[in-house]
């Protein structure tokens, strides 16, 4: 007996359908594990919550500065608050050495003293010989006139 086309879909399609529902039967549960648990009852009582978190991270200041040295050259640290160490405005939190500063601060001094007495010295010099070329340029006059009258 030979089948048709469309009696062989049906009877592939009902073979389907019967692996499917042998499949899904088979698969449930059977034995000790389709036992339910067991229920527990408690007696529920008005109490405080305490609410405890444990977590792991770091902390950082809400108001942090960054402190830097804005001086040229390398400059050694004299003094270093503890870090972590509460502080107040005025406190002081780093001392820095400043000989080397200092040092080069007295050699400005001197050389800008230098500068001023030279241009003290320049300007009474150009003073001088202002004066020197009014009275060799009065003398000249007086030559002239001298000259010319004869």
């Amino acid at each position: 007996m030979k089948l048709t086309r469309r009696q062989t879909v049906f009877l592939l399609g009902g073979l389907l359908v019967l692996l499917v529902a042998w499949w899904v039967f088979s698969a449930e549960p059977t034995g000790p594990e389709a036992t339910p648990e067991p229920v527990h009852l408690v007696t529920v009582d008005r109490r405080p919550l305490d609410i405890t978190v444990e977590a792991s991270g770091s902390l950082r200041a809400r108001d942090q500065v960054v402190i830097s040295n804005t001086l040229e050259g390398r400059t050694t640290i004299l003094y270093l608050v503890e870090e972590g160490t509460m502080v107040a405005k005025g406190d002081k939190l780093i001392e820095l050495d400043a000989s080397t500063l200092q040092d080069r601060l007295i050699d400005q001094q001197i050389t800008v003293q230098n500068a001023e007495a030279a241009f003290v010295q320049a300007r009474e010099n150009l003073e001088v010989v202002k004066n020197q070329a009014q009275s060799d340029v009065d003398e000249a006059e007086v030559m002239l006139t001298r000259l010319c009258w004869r």
